[in-house]
């Protein structure tokens, strides 16, 4: 039996002028994943989504990160992950350089492995999604 993940439109940051339908299942939870990670924590309950879902990793990029709240942060950002129904495991990693953030996070759907790669500064988080 085969899952259906839904449809979307190819956006992350900003509606675009044309909408193009989204039904890859690696775009969709890649790209559902993207939008929870750049949404502060309740940010969605305003429009009627989960208070409980969202943290904006951008919050990390300026913060003093010792080893301790390094590993923290990549399992806030792991737990954040596998809230979405679709993600079977995920294992999570920040790179520092140059005053900006790398999150990889590779993560085990039904349909296969996705990897996403997340370029985070300050005031933008650019997303890659790597998968066959």
């Amino acid at each position: 039996m085969s899952t259906n993940y839904g449809s979307d439109t190819f956006w992350v940051n900003d509606a675009p002028l044309i909408s193009v339908p989204v039904t890859d299942p690696f775009l969709l939870v890649g790209q559902r994943i993207t939008r929870l990670l750049m949404t502060p924590r309740g940010g969605l309950s305003v429009i009627g989504g989960d208070a409980n879902r969202g943290l904006d990793v951008r919050r990390y990029v300026l913060a003093r990160v010792s080893p301790a709240k390094l590993a923290q942060a990549q399992d806030q950002v792991r737990l954040e992950v596998l809230k979405d129904e679709a993600v079977q495991s995920a294992v999570v990693k920040f790179t520092y350089a140059g005053g900006a953030l790398t999150i990889q996070v590779d993560c085990v759907l039904a349909v296969g492995p996705l990897q996403l790669v997340l370029n985070v500064t300050a005031l933008t988080v650019t997303a890659v999604y790597n998968y066959q």
